[in-house]
């Protein structure tokens, strides 16, 4: 692979995320009452495009030691659908406890994949470090603190088809200080990309909380997940593909991604039967909380997998916080 096919491939879907994700938000400002009506099938839309973001996850051990892969790994397949099996009993045995975890697992989840495709978008080494707290914190944290203080009856009644209890657990006051500190992270994160010449990262940041913050919660999640977070993941895992090499090298993109779609249907489908289950056994179905459900109990093997992807290679000494590298973002 050529040294600039990476780089093409981060370009592209930068340029896509942002496109998806700013197309959402002028819709919201100019045609808000259309956009209301269309949340529901944004958001159907984006859970369907962003579920294969993890369906390939049992390959990524083969990817990062170089080698193709196998189509079926048991021992890969058994401990990745037996966490997140767990997770999900979790869920319904423990509600409350289960999903305020979750939350938190999904928004530092959010925020470290922000954070890593950056690294790789300006050609930087990167593991996990507390210098990326406040990026962390912010950018993972605006999908989840944002929806549950700016848009409250909406949330609720998801967070009530998963937990009656929840809604009142999260009083006003702790949606309001969650709200607070992620504001705080991504004022942090803003003004550091300034002062270091990165409009575009800073750019990015201002984007991804006028999603959340101007767009109805269905709308935003279906934007994100499937027009910036999965396309971004998915994006890494393209260059990260042996297979791919030659073909991104030339600037092909059609043949990686019909690999890619190969390898991710049947997961792909096996993730939307067990939405369709847990929607049939619920007392007041609501297709909504089943999906949120299943994408949380998959947030945590899959947040294992993309950790090992994160450690794949040795990091840098004196990396700044934010880097100083102009990236394909501004």
């Amino acid at each position: 692979m050529t040294a600039d096919a990476p780089p093409r491939v981060t370009a592209l879907t930068t340029r896509l995320s942002v496109g998806v994700v700013g197309a959402v938000v002028v819709a919201a400002v100019l045609l808000p009452d259309q956009l209301s009506a269309w949340a529901l099938g944004i958001l159907a839309a984006g859970v369907l495009l962003g579920l294969p973001h993890g369906a390939v996850d049992h390959l990524v051990p083969d990817w990062v030691a170089g080698r193709p892969g196998r189509v079926l790994r048991p021992g890969v397949l058994v401990g990745y659908a037996a966490t997140a099996l767990i997770a999900l009993g979790a869920l319904l045995v423990a509600p409350v406890a289960s999903l305020l975890v979750l939350f938190a697992v999904s928004a530092v989840h959010f925020g470290m994949g922000e954070v890593a495709f950056d690294a790789e978008r300006s050609g930087t080494s990167w593991r996990p470090a507390w210098r990326d707290l406040a990026p962390v914190v912010g950018l993972g944290g605006l999908p989840v603190a944002v929806p549950l203080a700016r848009w409250p009856e909406e949330a609720d009644r998801v967070l009530a088809a998963l937990s009656p209890g929840l809604p009142a657990l999260l009083t006003p006051g702790v949606r309001q200080a969650a709200l607070a500190v992620v504001g705080v992270a991504v004022l942090v994160t803003v003004l550091g990309a300034l002062v270091h010449g990165r409009p575009g990262w800073a750019g990015e940041a201002v984007l991804l909380s006028a999603l959340f913050l101007l767009v109805p919660p269905a709308a935003a999640f279906g934007a994100y997940f499937g027009g910036w977070h999965a396309v971004r993941h998915i994006g890494r895992l393209l260059v990260l593909d042996p297979r791919n090499g030659e073909d991104l090298a030339a600037g092909r993109l059609g043949a990686p991604l019909r690999r890619y779609a190969a390898a991710a249907a049947a997961p792909t489908a096996v993730a939307l039967a067990g939405i369709a289950l847990l929607v049939a056994g619920a007392q007041r179905p609501d297709w909504t909380a089943g999906a949120l459900a299943v994408l949380l109990g998959l947030t945590v093997p899959h947040m294992a997998v993309v950790a090992l992807l994160d450690r794949r290679a040795p990091s840098r000494p004196g990396r700044r916080p934010v880097r100083v590298v102009r990236s394909a973002g501004g």
